[in-house]
Formats: structure tokens, C-alpha cells, sequence
């Protein structure tokens, strides 16, 4: 598993709670690693950084990427929203085709992503156009009410996802809320098959991803 971004460990901790993981972090920032390692973050993250499964590198994750002959089985981006330039290039479709090129054949993407509410909002076509430029086919929305993630399969093998409970007690898998986005947004996920090439999210052509980017 690798992870680019999530400093923070908040995410490391997560995954951690399934066995044997493996888990890569590259983090851009080592103050950020610094702080997750003492009070406060320390006691939300579990001491997760301090792990015998966890490896850390201090390194862009597009720089490592590029650089990197590595294949993953997954991989989680936990990055700021986009709402600067910066911010916008995270999201573009240069990352995610380093992403695709990292993963494994079944491999699998998640990321904490801007998608917006409304399904015929322009910024989740934006999104999505730009992860299928990319490579990505078969996408998954979902959230706990608050904080929307996506999923996305390397490969086109037909695939029916189905919630199973883990061994462990868990705050949002079962509530209504994540099970109705579960399945509501992959329906309109599947309207974006064709790549609209003026929507793709670019480092060169970039695209308004969020109300808040101050360029706009």
C-alpha cells in the first residue's frame, strides 16, 4: 500500500487496522511528520508513524512516482483540497496517470476528493473526466455523510461492491447516510464514460475544481 500525502497518520492508522497492510508514506513536509509524532496528533493518529509496518519518505509524491519502478495493489491520496493552483495540480490528469502507471493490473485508487453534491455539478465532471483521461474506468463515490472519497479500479473486470463488516468496530461503514452515497453516486459516476477532452483537468490547461479557488 502507498500512500502520498497524510502526514498527519491519520490515515496510516486507519489502514493499520487491517493486518499485515505494508504501508509506504511519502510526505512532502517532515515538520508535518514532526508534529504527528508529538501531543496532540500523537494521540489522535495512535502512534501510527511509529509503526514496524510503516516506512516514510521524505519526497514529492509525483517526484517519487516518476521516479519509482514500484507497483502498488493500492494506493491512497490524502491531499489538500484544490483551492489554489498548487492545490489544482494535485487533482490534474498528469497525477493520476503516474498514479495508473504505479498501480498493479487489479490495483485500486482512493482518494479524498472534491466531489460536489449536486450530481450534475460541473466540478464532478471535471473530476472524473480527467481520472478516465487517465485510465481509470470503474469508479465508486462514497461518504459518510460529510467527506466524500472515491474508488477507482485500474482494470475493466465487472465488478459488483458489496459492504462486508470488518472484524473491528467501525463509526460510518453501516449508516445510512454512507450506504445511500454508496450506491446513489455510482450511477452518476457512469455518465461520464466518454472523456469531454475540454473538461480534463490539466497542469498546462487547468480547470475550476472548487467555489472556493481564489482565481476565480
Amino acid at each position: 500500500t502507498l500512500v502520498l500525502g497524510g502526514g498527519d497518520g491519520l490515515l496510516v492508522r486507519e489502514l493499520l487496522r487491517y493486518q499485515d497492510v505494508g504501508i509506504t508514506l511519502v510526505e512532502i513536509d517532515p515538520m508535518m511528520i514532526e508534529l504527528a509524532k508529538k501531543p496532540p496528533l500523537v494521540d489522535l493518529n495512535k502512534r501510527s508513524l511509529s509503526d514496524h509496518q510503516v516506512s516514510i519518505l521524505i519526497d514529492d509524491g509525483m517526484h517519487f512516482l516518476r521516479n519509482s519502478r514500484q507497483r502498488y495493489t493500492s494506493i491512497f491520496l490524502d491531499f489538500p483540497r484544490p483551492y489554489s493552483y498548487e492545490g489544482m495540480k494535485l487533482y490534474s490528469q498528469e497525477t493520476f496517470k503516474l498514479v495508473f502507471r504505479s498501480l498493479e493490473p487489479d490495483g485500486f485508487l482512493v482518494l479524498d476528493a472534491p466531489v460536489a453534491r449536486k450530481r450534475d455539478d460541473p466540478f464532478n465532471a471535471v473530476l472524473f473526466t480527467s481520472l478516465r483521461a487517465s485510465g481509470f474506468v470503474q469508479m465508486w463515490v462514497f461518504s459518510d455523510g460529510d467527506e466524500p472519497f472515491v474508488l477507482a479500479f485500474k482494470d475493466k473486470k465487472p465488478r459488483k461492491l458489496t459492504l462486508k463488516p470488518p472484524n473491528f468496530s467501525t463509526r460510518y461503514l453501516f449508516s445510512p447516510e454512507f450506504k445511500q452515497t454508496f450506491s446513489s453516486f455510482k450511477v452518476s459516476v457512469d455518465q461520464y464514460q466518454n472523456v469531454d477532452r475540454s473538461m480534463v483537468n490539466s497542469i498546462l490547461k487547468p480547470q475550476r475544481m472548487s467555489y472556493k479557488d481564489p482565481r476565480f
